[in-house]
């Protein structure tokens, strides 16, 4: 397989850097797309789904835009800000950021969510 182009590896610092992405949850986002460590392992392919992740398009087995909306309209009735949303998908689904859910992991978020407006949980606090 081919190694990522000097180019594509460019864009996706500088797509990480104008989303506000550090690099420790840049090699997250690329563990999780590609299953790599490294940014100089990744193929052209892999690069390209980084690429596109980065940039908002939709990537196969990513969070259906449903689910992300489902979420976010959840937070918000909780009151929830971007930090909070970010800790509660961080500990359910473990990624650093909610564009990087897969189905199963957006799903269990969702279930967590409703399972504390079930339970009536101070979620405001």
């Amino acid at each position: 397989m081919n190694k990522a182009s000097t180019a594509q590896l460019r864009k996706i610092y500088a797509l990480a850097r104008e989303k506000g992405i550090d690099n420790e949850n840049l090699h997250s986002l690329l563990y999780n797309i590609c299953k790599k460590e490294h940014l100089s392992e990744i193929t052209i392919t892999e690069a390209v789904k980084l690429i596109d992740s980065l940039s908002g398009k939709k990537v196969p087995g990513r969070a259906t835009g449903r689910q992300i909306f489902f979420i976010q309209s959840l937070a918000k009735e909780f009151g929830w800000n971007e930090k909070r949303i970010a800790g509660f998908v961080k500990k359910v689904g473990g990624v650093d950021n909610i564009h990087w859910l897969t189905k199963q992991q957006a799903s269990a978020v969702i279930e967590g969510m409703k399972k504390l407006k079930e339970k009536g949980v101070d979620v405001y606090g």
